[in-house]
């Protein structure tokens, strides 16, 4: 895996529906969307579900069995990374400060891992981060993230490591010496929200220098404005590579492959990848 960038695609985020007339909502769109990601290089599906009826971001365990049901059936080989980020969304009530208000979505970790437990996909996103975010306060303390980080071990399933901002490389490496996640854990830099990390090349290599030696590590940008990598769904696996110094190689891996090797832990820090976000536009497919 010496470097190699596998790109991985998430076809549909999780922020509200944009105005844009081909954005996936549907589960068959979006499952097509994940197969033709495939088809055009990407390795792994960061995976997201909405309401087929008005495209707001879902929580159902139905519409999550529909998604991953409809991929699986035509590609067996692409490995899911779904997400466990629904459930730590917490409004201040304007009326009393110690109240939520409307839009807040805490969970029990059963609830936030019901899909997880009930689908068991190669992977899944573990957002540890609790700060400013979205007009309200992403939290995830730590009493809440150990049982989320055994309860996802004890299926069978990879946690990936979500990290927003700088201190939570620091809360990553407690909760790995504390058992509560696997010592050769991926990490994934979710650069450009508003309050984190900012989406620049620079941010990418600091955010790799906090890692632990020999993790493995992906990164992605988000960003309102247009940019080259926006234009051209190849352009921020490029500057990713050029950030970190590794030479880019796109194309689909089987997970018989890649999967012993992050949990084995002989995968080196030279591998990276990059997330493409939205994946919207005609597939573009990479050459090394």
């Amino acid at each position: 895996m010496a470097d190699k960038v596998f790109i991985t695609c998430a076809v549909t985020g999780s922020a509200p529906l944009p105005k844009h007339p081909n954005f996936p909502f549907r589960p068959d769109h979006v499952a097509q969307e994940a197969l033709d990601a495939a088809a055009a290089g990407a390795s792994i599906i960061h995976l997201h579900v909405r309401d087929p009826q008005t495209g707001a971001p879902s929580q159902s365990l139905e519409d999550y069995r529909e998604v991953v049901g409809l991929i699986r059936a035509k590609n067996s080989e692409l490995i899911l990374n779904v997400t466990t980020g629904p459930g730590c969304t917490w409004i201040q009530s304007e009326e009393d400060p110690a109240l939520p208000g409307p839009g807040t979505l805490m969970f029990t970790a059963e609830r936030r891992l019901e899909h997880i437990l009930d689908l068991k996909p190669d992977m899944c996103t573990l957002d540890i981060c609790t700060m400013n975010l979205w007009g309200g306060a992403a939290i995830n303390l730590k009493p809440m993230v150990t049982r989320l980080g055994h309860m996802i071990q004890d299926a069978g399933v990879l946690p990936e490591i979500e990290c927003f901002e700088a201190g939570d490389f620091v809360y990553a490496d407690d909760l790995i010496a504390e058992g509560a996640l696997p010592a050769k854990v991926p990490y994934t830099f979710v650069l450009g929200t508003k309050y984190g990390l900012p989406a620049t090349t620079e941010a990418m290599q600091y955010s790799k220098n906090q890692l632990p030696r020999g993790a493995i590590f992906t990164g992605f940008g988000i960003q309102n404005i247009p940019s080259p990598w926006r234009r051209n769904r190849c352009c921020w696996a490029a500057m990713c590579a050029w950030a970190l110094r590794i030479r880019p190689i796109c194309g689909a891996g089987a997970k018989r492959r890649i999967m012993p090797k992050w949990w084995s832990g002989r995968a080196t820090s030279s591998t990276g990848w990059a997330r493409m976000w939205p994946a919207l536009a005609r597939p573009v497919r990479c050459s090394a």
